[in-house]
């Protein structure tokens, strides 16, 4: 069986390209145990012997994309951090609309196969990933403290854990309801966040 870091390395192509994109689109509306390989391949527009040329089965797949869904997020997110283009308070504004857009997406049928089912043998290779991720966002995070871009004087863990809840909030039909869209309710947690409730 091939390790986790022989997929994500696995030379790019077209088909490698299509089969990625279109297993994301599945996965993230379908969840994992609805959709079987022979779904994938018809809907990407390749054979299951071309499906096999790149995994041995349909959970690798599902942790290449996800691997590479973080790996994505990252890159983002450090791009955002360090951009000379944008403001502070854009860039935090910018970090929580990441977050929530990185999401929206996603079914519920996605969160319980990924997330919650122990026996799929997803969750193990999940935790470790998002357990990296976390702290590598951190390091950047503190990095941008002692380029000035930040307060040094709070934990950065405190704002990934605040920008965790944000999805939690956005789960709230009444809250949504009372801004003009998601995005805007968004944008109101990112200023309180950053102001308080004082005068700017």
């Amino acid at each position: 069986m091939q390790s986790d870091d022989t997929i994500t390395k696995h030379p790019k192509s077209k088909r490698y390209e299509v089969l990625m994109a279109t297993a994301r689109e599945v996965f993230w509306k379908y969840g994992f145990r609805r959709v079987s390989i022979e779904e994938i391949c018809e809907r990407a527009g390749i054979s299951k012997m071309t499906f096999y040329r790149f995994f041995p089965n349909k959970l690798e797949l599902a942790k290449a994309v996800f691997n590479k869904e973080i790996d994505h997020g990252l890159v983002a997110f450090r791009k955002l951090l360090f951009s000379s283009d944008h403001t502070t308070e854009e860039k935090v504004k910018g970090l929580l609309l990441m977050k929530a857009e990185g999401t929206h997406e996603i079914s519920h049928e996605f969160l319980q196969d990924f997330y919650n089912s122990a026996d799929l043998g997803l969750k193990e290779h999940i935790d470790k990933k998002i357990h990296e991720a976390w702290a590598s966002a951190v390091d950047d995070f503190k990095r941008a403290q002692k380029e000035g871009i930040f307060r040094k004087d709070f934990q950065p863990e405190l704002f990934f854990h605040l920008a965790e809840s944000v999805m939690t909030i956005l789960s709230n039909k009444a809250l949504i309801n009372s801004y003009e869209n998601p995005q805007k309710l968004i944008l109101g947690i990112a200023d309180l966040m950053m102001f308080g409730i004082v005068q700017k």
